[in-house]
């Protein structure tokens, strides 16, 4: 982050209090400049292993739904599923598709950035997330009511016994 991020972080947050400042925040991550700076670390990435690319990079506001329907360890499950949803496109110099990736992304405000709240809605994520059961099919639906229309049913792999763990993988990453 550079010095006008951080005074831009700063206005909002002095701005909007609450759901309000996630809202915002999502927005930020949400907005054309800053999909373009992601697909550039991409491609600057992509160059560093010498397998040139194009990138593409969308987002998709997906706030309150779908929602989660899912078994977990310790009860039923039914809670959004994230804020927004990337979706980048890896493309080789002809314009095929080498790779295509879904991240989804969660918005949650802090005061501590190691701590998450423990609100309702935080409980059913981290139980989501953390303690899903692998062996019951994770179904996502358009509303919140068990007559909602199903979007679709996934079976996750098996070998994993409890959450999403093996659905992320973030390295570690410093600015110089």
């Amino acid at each position: 982050m550079n010095i006008s991020d951080w005074i831009y972080w700063g206005l909002i947050k002095r701005l909007k209090k609450g759901y309000s400042f996630e809202r915002w925040s999502l927005r930020h991550l949400h907005h054309k400049d800053y999909l373009d700076h992601l697909a550039e670390k991409a491609v600057a990435y992509n160059k560093m292993i010498k397998r040139p690319c194009h990138v593409r990079v969308n987002s998709v506001w997906i706030d309150g739904t779908p929602q989660a329907f899912a078994t977990a360890r310790t009860n039923k499950v039914k809670c959004e599923l994230a804020d927004l949803l990337y979706i980048v496109e890896e493309l080789d110099s002809n314009g095929d598709v080498i790779r295509k990736k879904g991240v989804l992304i969660q918005g949650k405000n802090t005061i501590h950035p190691k701590k998450i709240d423990s609100g309702n809605s935080t409980k059913k994520e981290r139980t989501l997330f953390q303690k899903l059961d692998r062996k019951k099919d994770l179904v996502l639906k358009v509303g919140t009511n068990d007559s909602s229309k199903v979007i679709g049913k996934y079976s996750l792999d098996l070998n994993v016994m409890e959450g999403l763990s093996d659905c992320v993988h973030i390295p570690e990453h410093r600015e110089q």
